[in-house]
């Protein structure tokens, strides 16, 4: 049996959202922002689509929360300036192919995303109540 290709996992966050994506990134043609905004865009609408919430707030439990259909092009991505803190919301939007062949990403790395206009790129922590 030949072996399995290398996957990376990846995590792509855009303010509390988060989609986890296994990615080869050892096959050349992974490394573009063409095949990392596909990916998300497909990751976001097989899961239901981008749940849109405004100024930090949450929805309403009682509301159906539909979420919005996406494609690649509504997508920009952007890698943290410091790589081990991401949550300081410091981004280098990925403006061309070249900086993704020059990063080696980890298992766990997080990526930022922006849908449409969305002014900045803003992730949040996530907080876990006991």
């Amino acid at each position: 049996m030949p072996p399995k290709q290398p996957v990376t996992i990846l995590k792509f966050k855009r303010a509390r959202s988060t989609y986890v994506i296994p990615i080869q990134l050892t096959v050349k043609k992974n490394f573009t922002i063409a095949s990392f905004t596909e990916t998300l865009a497909e990751a976001i609408n097989l899961s239901g689509g981008l749940h849109i919430i405004e100024d930090g707030n949450m929805a309403d439990e009682g509301e159906p929360d539909e979420g919005l259909q996406v494609k690649a092009s509504d997508l920009t991505i952007a890698l943290p300036k410091v790589k081990e803190t991401p949550y300081d919301n410091v981004w280098i939007p990925v403006e061309d192919d070249s900086t993704l062949q020059t990063i080696v990403f980890q298992d766990y790395d997080i990526i930022a995303f922006k849908f449409g206009d969305d002014v900045e790129f803003r992730i949040e922590q996530p907080e876990y109540e006991d």
